[in-house]
Order: structure tokens, then C-alpha cells, then sequence
């Protein structure tokens, strides 16, 4: 996996469960990745991003609230944190109507958020689920 040095790159949930699960084939993959961060790579988060991470920690993993909430903010503390801005309500509703894929909502969404803050590079697992929506660069670390 080759990483842009100097650019912005959104980091998915899907890829901050993998770096935290040993036991996921793809742990190793993501924890080398995140890890690039040091070397030049500038990684952000969305706070839908967080939240995700909590849910899919409680639902998924059993873990506490309070555990996952905390391991969120620690995860918080590491990278830069994105938010919807006043046009990515806007931004979205365009990425529906030019997909004829279905898409989940909530992964155009993420994309509207980081088009609203200028991030166009994302590190997946599921390369798949943002391909034609705008984005300069997809990082897949289940390719």
C-alpha cells in the first residue's frame, strides 16, 4: 500500500476496528498503515468515524460503553477531527443522485463530510464503497 507523502488521507472505521482486533486478517495491514502517520502522511478522523467505532466496539465486541467511548477519545487524541460543514447536507443529496449503485447512506455521507473539508484521499477496507464519488486516492488494506 503506498501512502502520499504530505497529503491528507481520512481514516475509516472499518480500519481502526482492524488495527485494534488481533484476531482480524487484516490487523497487521492497518496497524502498519496508521503507523505511517509518522512519516509524513497526515491522517484525520470524522467524528462519524467515532461514533461508528463505539458502536460497532458495543454491538459488536460486547465492549462497555464507557470502554468504548474511552477508546474513541484515545483514537480522538491522535488525528485530526472532521465535522459536517454548512454545505454537506448539499453535498450529500449530489452523491445520491449520481450514484446507480446502491451505496449506504452513511458512506456518502462521510464522503460529503470530507469534500466539505477538503480531505480526497481515504484508507478502507472497503475500497469498493467509494469508488466514483469524487475522491482523488482510495487506499484499500483488504487489497
Amino acid at each position: 500500500m503506498r501512502i502520499t507523502f504530505g497529503e491528507k488521507y481520512l481514516v475509516d472505521t472499518n480500519v481502526l476496528i482492524y488495527a485494534l482486533n488481533k484476531s482480524s486478517l487484516f490487523h497487521a495491514g492497518s496497524r502498519e498503515i496508521l503507523e505511517t502517520q509518522n512519516k509524513g502522511a497526515y491522517f484525520v478522523v470524522a467524528q462519524q468515524n467515532l461514533v461508528e467505532l463505539t458502536a460497532v466496539l458495543t454491538k459488536q465486541f460486547k465492549v462497555p460503553l464507557k470502554e468504548a467511548t474511552d477508546t474513541a477519545h484515545i483514537i480522538s487524541q491522535n488525528f485530526e477531527i472532521i465535522t459536517s460543514v454548512h454545505d454537506t447536507w448539499e453535498t450529500f443529496t449530489r452523491l445520491v443522485e449520481k450514484q446507480n449503485k446502491r451505496v449506504a447512506p452513511f458512506d456518502l455521507f462521510l464522503a460529503a463530510t470530507m469534500l466539505g473539508n477538503g480531505v480526497e484521499r481515504i484508507i478502507t477496507a472497503n475500497g469498493a464503497d467509494f469508488k466514483n464519488i469524487g475522491l482523488r486516492e482510495i487506499v484499500d488494506v483488504a487489497q
